[in-house]
Order: structure tokens, then C-alpha cells, then sequence
């Protein structure tokens, strides 16, 4: 697994033993693709991504411009990528380029809800330009992070939220403050499109 543009491209990034079924990181040609289709949107973004596994979106965000990056995870195994994955980034990266964008990691369980999880940082942003929720497929989170984003403050006016699972997952398009643009599929991955919208 490799950063496809930005000041990292060709930086390889670690990931998970074969064995280890629990993370499942984005693929290279999936995650192209979704930088492709956010284009400029990423530059000086605010990013949070949750059920953050190796980090690779977080990273591939920093690297093309965002602004910042807050990364969640609660596997043990998760993080030690993500802070690998950093230490890889940094060690093989000039001073002269060094990022000035910070990139934060919490360990938190998101099944005690976004909103719950983060109000006890002072350090992270107020609200986000893109949230991405890629979590374990088939376990209904996906659907239960959206509802849990859903009347939060987190997601800026003209933000974004992308969520992954597996192409054939039933997620609704029905939320109070998120509005479902469209989904993306390839082969068995599918990206799932929301803005904000106050229905008012």
C-alpha cells in the first residue's frame, strides 16, 4: 500500500499481517479513486477520520493540502500502524518538506458516539470540511456512525461525509442534517455520499 499524490506519493505505508481479518484497509485503486473525485475539495480541509486503521486516508489527505487530520481508532493493532505508518512518513520525508499540518490520534471507542468521544479534546477542530467512516464491514456500524453524525455540529455547512462498507450493505439515505448525494461502487466496495443539509 502506497500514497498516491501529494509531497508522500510512493511513500509505502505499513498494513496489517495477511492473517489479521479485523483491519481491512481501503485499497489503492478505491482510494484513487476518491481522491479523484474530492479534487480540490481536499486542499486546506479539515479532516476526521474515524475507524482511522492504518491512517492511509488521513495521510493521502495531509499529503494532497488538508489542513489537518484527527485519526480514530480503537484496535491496539490500528494504532501501531497509524503511528508506523506516521514515523514512516516523517523519518523518510526532508526537513524542508516536513508537513506543517498537524496529524492527531486518539484512542477512543466510537461506539460511545462521536459527539461523546471528542467533546473532551480541546486540541481538535470544532468542525470538519470531510469526515470518512470506513469501518469493519457487515457489523451495522457504517449505518449507526451516519445516524450518530446526523444533528451534530461536527460537520461543517458545506462539509462532506463518506461512508465505506461493502457494496451490497443496506444504508439509509434518510437522515435529519445529512443528505445523501450519491454512492460509488468498485467491485465490492461502495462509498456512500452525505452533505449537510438543514431541511429548514
Amino acid at each position: 500500500m502506497r500514497i498516491i499524490g501529494g509531497q508522500f506519493r510512493g511513500r509505502k505505508l505499513a498494513t496489517p499481517a495477511a492473517e489479521n481479518k479485523a483491519i481491512r484497509p481501503t485499497s489503492d485503486r478505491c482510494r484513487e479513486a476518491l481522491f479523484s473525485i474530492l479534487g480540490e475539495r481536499i486542499k486546506n480541509a479539515r479532516i476526521l477520520d474515524l475507524y482511522a486503521g492504518t491512517g492511509a486516508f488521513a495521510i493521502e489527505a495531509v499529503s494532497r493540502g488538508a489542513e489537518t487530520a484527527v485519526m480514530i481508532d480503537n484496535s491496539k493493532t490500528a494504532l501501531f500502524l497509524i503511528h508506523k505508518n506516521l514515523e514512516l512518513i516523517y523519518k523518510s520525508t526532508a526537513p524542508s518538506i516536513h508537513p506543517s499540518p498537524p496529524l492527531i490520534v486518539l484512542h477512543e471507542d466510537l461506539r460511545k458516539g462521536v459527539e461523546n468521544v471528542l467533546r473532551g479534546y480541546s486540541n481538535v477542530p470544532s468542525n470538519f470540511d470531510i469526515i470518512f467512516l470506513d469501518p469493519p464491514y457487515n457489523k451495522g456500524l457504517a449505518q449507526r456512525t451516519l445516524k450518530d453524525l446526523d444533528n451534530t455540529t461536527y460537520l461543517a455547512k458545506d462539509g462532506l461525509v463518506i461512508a465505506e462498507e461493502r457494496s451490497n450493505a443496506e444504508i439509509t439515505d434518510e437522515f435529519d442534517t445529512l443528505q445523501f448525494i450519491e454512492k460509488r461502487k468498485y467491485g465490492d466496495t461502495c462509498f456512500w455520499f452525505y452533505t449537510f443539509s438543514s431541511k429548514s
